[in-house]
């Protein structure tokens, strides 16, 4: 949902250049940060991260889509407080980040 107003961005102009190259340094910076979390010795072994300091090809491979969606999610927000998303493509925003919200929470509690 939050990549579908991304793309509607993107799509209608309002993703610039240089703003580009800002989306490719956070996706960089965000996979990174991630992988070395993931990497530390509180993190819980899951497929992406079997043990402490071990990474799989699933773990490799979520690192850029972690890092583009946060990406995403950034410029999205950015463009709902300047005012670039409204109506339909606000609401589906809106409603994609709080089934997100949701389901970060339940994953911390499990």
């Amino acid at each position: 949902m939050i990549a579908n107003a991304f793309a509607h961005l993107a799509m209608s102009g309002f993703v610039w250049s240089w703003q580009w190259v800002i989306f490719a340094v956070i996706a960089v910076v965000d996979g990174l940060g991630f992988w070395k979390m993931c990497l530390g010795e509180n993190h819980k072994p899951d497929q992406g991260y079997p043990e402490a300091g071990k990474i799989s090809w699933h773990g490799l491979s979520h690192l850029p889509y972690h890092g583009v969606f946060v990406a995403m999610s950034i410029f999205v927000i950015w463009h709902i407080f300047v005012g670039n998303l409204r109506g339909p493509v606000l609401y589906v925003a809106l409603l994609g980040a709080m089934i997100y919200i949701v389901l970060f929470v339940a994953d911390i509690r499990i």
